[in-house]
């Protein structure tokens, strides 16, 4: 992810097709990596290959340095980032949030404006298929929200 800098402790929040595969290249590149889905056993595999399943998105965010949103739409994000068991919620000051998914700038500032002082929301939708993300291809324009 040219731009983006990520550190520490990575968790994915939304396993589909495209955050199933970002979370393991970054377990396969070596980074500590938790994993939510609203439906667990997506996850399975990742835990199998030795990734860290997370009781909630919440949990992700208190346990995280990096938090990558790949879900489907404006209405997933604020179910995954708004309420007590969400991203928001565990969040703590130098959290980064990368939303990797296609919801709009509005969604991603309404997020920002949820989180803790210090902690950050970047928009960064990206441009690819399931080929560039097996191969770690995927190109993304990444905006601070």
């Amino acid at each position: 992810m040219p731009g983006i800098r990520v550190t520490g402790t990575v968790a994915v929040v939304g396993l589909g097709a495209i955050g199933s595969r970002i979370a393991a290249r970054l377990h396969d590149a070596g980074y500590a990596t938790l994993v939510w889905n609203r439906d667990p056993h997506v996850a399975e595999h990742l835990v199998e290959m030795g990734a860290t399943a997370v009781a909630s998105p919440a949990e992700a965010a208190a346990r995280a340095d990096t938090v990558i949103v790949a879900v489907a739409d404006p209405a997933a994000l604020v179910a995954v980032t708004e309420g007590p068991d969400g991203i928001a919620s565990g969040a703590h000051s130098g959290t980064q949030v990368i939303v990797m998914s296609t919801v709009g700038p509005a969604a991603v500032a309404r997020l920002a404006l949820s989180l803790p002082e210090r902690a950050e929301a970047l928009d960064a939708p990206f441009l690819g298929s399931l080929a560039e993300a097996d191969e770690g291809r995927l190109h993304t324009d990444w905006r601070l929200s």
